[in-house]
């Protein structure tokens, strides 16, 4: 019984991990755009502090907020970026 209680509590604990974590990225991809995107934005709208949120951050990820941000960010720049060996001509 107490083995089915620690299963649970278990399950419980990753599937409250993962939703913090899907409901930042949700908030950092819809305000990429936003200019106060950054970890006071992250953590107030996260309702936390801002060294809760690192603190989470770095046990669930190994990064800091401001690092995930950034990731994020070169992340959909890359996506924008030209393919490696097309180029573009240029009228003259």
């Amino acid at each position: 019984m107490k083995h089915l209680q620690t299963e649970k509590a278990i399950t419980a604990l990753l599937q409250k991990q993962t939703n913090f974590l899907l409901h930042l990225y949700e908030l950092i991809e819809e305000n990429m755009d936003a200019s106060p995107l950054n970890v006071n934005f992250l953590a107030t709208h996260m309702a936390v502090s801002r060294s809760t949120l690192n603190r989470k951050l770095s046990t669930l990820t190994g990064k800091s907020a401001h690092e995930l941000i950034k990731n994020c960010r070169l992340k959909k720049q890359k996506s924008f970026s030209i393919p490696e060996g097309m180029c573009l001509k240029l009228r003259t």
